[in-house]
């Protein structure tokens, strides 16, 4: 299911905190940043649960418990006892997550049988981030016989390109699980529209949440929806 609204509302704003801070460092818990303290660090870890599976999340967490239990930790602690249960690369992208503020948007725009994909951070007004995140990007396609398939990898970087079924519609952040908007190009939208009573639940929540975030941003108009 799709990460909690207010915290995402608060994180697209460009004076959003990160969720961790420097070692030694603090900061009051208020209203203003209290969803993104809370919210965003169980947002991350789902998604990376969801992209490496429960046994690799469970043995990650069962090493940091069987090390600190019934002791505080601190969060280069949790990393690197997490990290030697779950992987070293897994607890990379959850510190990087951590430390970052904000969340990415991923722009696609299809090229035959090619799938375009750059990132940036999604941000109201005309603000720029150039910060990069390692996103656990999952794509689901269906084919034109109604069957799915799903591809996860890791985008990390500013852009990079994807081989996709040159027939097939295609749905980025599958089950809305990852913490980011996608903003398609328009004919793999109008084919998202298309065939948009047979995705799932979440996954034709996040259709219409992708688009009215960024409607809100006002990168894109409801009109082009009836186009």
């Amino acid at each position: 299911a799709e990460a909690d609204g207010s915290m995402m509302e608060r994180d697209r704003l460009a004076a959003s905190p990160p969720v961790g801070f420097a070692e030694g460092g603090f900061t009051e818990i208020g209203p203003a940043n209290a969803p993104i303290i809370y919210g965003k660090a169980g947002a991350i870890l789902h998604m990376v649960r969801c992209f490496i599976g429960n046994e690799r999340f469970s043995a990650g967490v069962q090493r940091f418990l069987e090390a600190k239990s019934f002791k505080s930790a601190t969060t280069d602690e949790f990393l690197a006892l997490f990290g030697e249960g779950a992987g070293g690369e897994i607890a990379d992208v959850l510190e990087r997550w951590i430390r970052t503020p904000g969340f990415p948007v991923v722009s696609v725009t299809r090229n035959s049988s090619t799938l375009e994909l750059t990132q940036s951070r999604f941000l109201l007004g005309d603000k720029k981030d150039t910060a990069k995140r390692p996103i656990p990007l999952t794509v689901q396609f269906l084919d034109v016989d109604g069957s799915f398939s799903t591809k996860s990898l890791l985008f990390d970087g500013s852009e990079m390109s994807l081989e996709a079924p040159e027939h097939a519609a295609f749905k980025i952040n599958a089950e809305q699980a990852g913490l980011y908007r996608v903003a398609y190009d328009k004919t793999s939208f109008a084919n998202l529209t298309d065939t948009y009573s047979q995705w799932g639940v979440s996954d034709r929540t996040g259709i219409i949440s992708d688009y009215n975030a960024r409607h809100f941003q006002g990168t894109v108009s409801l009109e082009e929806v009836h186009e």
